[in-house]
This record gives structure tokens, sequence and C-alpha cells, in this order.
């Protein structure tokens, strides 16, 4: 194996060895599909190869995984080629280590089954460049790149085009990464930028485009909900569903943020707004007038 690819290895072998612990969702997972409460409880079924749950257990053991992406980072400064990933896969599938499960009372050894170790590797992401584009097209930017945000950025399916990019840099110098939102907003413009369609030239006219359809489409479905929950005052939930409205599918809360965080990043990214928040409050979708008069604007340059 290359170094890069041996470092990566020592690594997971390492984060496999400290373990995860016995949580308390864990607990009730353990509970609610094998019928135990405790490690001691645990052990006799994990010498059962013919129990059907232990694989399911084991998976989600297994894949909360952030501690080990971080881990990583500083490790993948190059993306890894496909034969490196492979033959990791394969060296993990051999060696076929053990994760350590631990609680309070005792600590247990679960085997890993062979082909759970491609979807590990799988969900590493080890050949995505987005970072290695990123700090090679905009030195200035690493600092702003922590490692959580690297891992995410790893993950997230961003579009390997230079224009894409370079969006997302416009992001990064244009933002802070000490503002409360920072993080909210870096995933709202990364939706944005996963949800364009392939021949967008992700330049700023395309960009604000898709952010007023998706800032208009969060509109419509607070006012939708809105409407369903005055007509539910009115009739009951049968009536509603046999005249056809529908029972919103959206928390006009989470809907709200959105949009506030749209405005937010549309100036920060723009200098200016991408939608009419009049338009809003003379609907009375929510306490806008309030937020636009108290809410502090990003700076443009850094």
């Amino acid at each position: 194996m290359q170094s890069t690819t041996k470092a990566v290895y020592a690594s997971i072998i390492a984060w496999l060895k400290d373990g995860q612990q016995f949580t308390a969702d864990v607990k009730d997972y353990a509970e609610a599909v094998l019928g135990v409460c405790t490690l001691s409880e645990l052990e006799p079924l994990l010498a059962e190869s013919d129990n059907p749950d232990i694989e399911p257990f084991v998976e989600l053991i297994l894949f909360p995984d952030d501690t080990l992406r971080h881990r990583l980072e500083s490790i993948l400064t190059q993306p890894l080629q496909n034969e490196e990933v492979e033959q990791l896969t394969e060296h993990l599938a051999l060696a076929s280590p053990s994760l350590m499960l631990h609680s309070d009372e005792k600590t247990l050894s679960l085997t890993v089954p062979e082909w759970m170790w491609g979807d590990v590797v799988t969900r590493l992401c080890l050949k995505d460049s987005t970072v290695a584009s990123l700090i090679h097209l905009a030195p200035q930017i690493e600092n702003a790149l922590s490692i959580p945000t690297q891992s995410y950025l790893r993950t997230a399916k961003i579009p390997t085009s230079t224009a894409a990019h370079k969006a997302l840099i416009q992001f990064f110098t244009t933002t802070l990464p000490h503002d409360p939102l920072f993080y909210p907003m870096l995933s709202t413009w990364v939706s944005v930028l996963t949800s364009v369609p392939p021949t967008c030239g992700y330049d700023d006219k395309e960009l604000m485009e898709h952010l007023e359809k998706f800032r208009r489409r969060l509109y419509k479905a607070i006012f939708d909900a809105t409407e369903f929950t005055r007509k539910l005052q009115r009739f009951n939930m049968e009536t509603l569903m046999l005249s056809g409205d529908v029972p919103p599918a959206i928390n006009i809360n989470e809907a709200r943020l959105q949009i506030r965080l749209i405005d937010r990043l549309s100036i920060a990214l723009f200098t200016k707004n991408v939608g009419a928040i009049e338009e809003l409050e003379d609907r009375a979708w929510g306490d806008y007038r309030d937020y636009r008069e108290h809410a502090l604007m990003l700076p443009v340059d850094m």
C-alpha cells in the first residue's frame, strides 16, 4: 500500500480499537430489536451466527463515523485513487478487525462482516477531490476550512466542475467562520450547488435565479401550511382529505429559517436580496419585519 493508504488504514484500525460507547440510543435500539438492555445480555446473542438482527446492530454502531472522518482529514491532503481504495477495502476485509463497544460494566468485541467494509470505505468518500481543489484554486481560504468543514464538504457530493468550486469559494470569501449561522448557511449553499441542473454555468445570475425559485417554493409551502391550519379549525381532517386538501409536508418554522438563511446568503454573496420581503409581510406569513429591522448583515469583504 502507498504511504497515504497505510496511514488511512492505521487510523481506521485505531478508531476501531478506541471503540464506541453503549449510548442511550444504541441501548434503545438493542432493547427494541434484540430484546437486551446491557452488554452482558448482548454477549450471548453475538455468538448466534444465524441471528439476522446482529448485522444491522453492528451497522448502527459502526456508521456514526464523524470521529473517524475528522481524523482522516489531516491525512487526506490528496484524494485516493480507485486502485488505492480497492486495496484498502481488501486489506480491511482480510484483516477483519473487530469493533469495541464500551459500557460502564464491560467491553464487548463486535465482529464486522466482510461485506460491510466496502460500505465503510465508500462512506468515507476517500476519492473526493473537493477540498484539495478549493485549496488549489484559493489558498487563502485554507484557514477558513476547519476539520469539520472539510469533512462535511468531502461527503456533500459537490459537482466536480471548477465553476461549482469557484461558487463555493465565493461563499468562504464573503462569510465569516465564526458567524453563528455559518454552518446552516453553508448547508443551504451546498444544497443549491448540488441541486442546480447539470447544464448550469454556476454564474451569479443563474445561481440567484435558483435561490429565488427555492425561496418562492418555501413561501408557497408556508402559505399552504397556514391555509390548511385555518381550514382545520373549521373542518375535521376527514372532510379536508375527502375534499383533496393535503396536510403540509413542511415544518413552518424550519421553512422560515431557510428563508432567512437564503436572505443572508444573497446579501453576503450578491450584495442584494433575491426576493421581496414586503410580499411576505403583506400576506402575514411571519415576523419578517422584525427580522429585517434587527438582523445583522454579513460583511461583503473579509
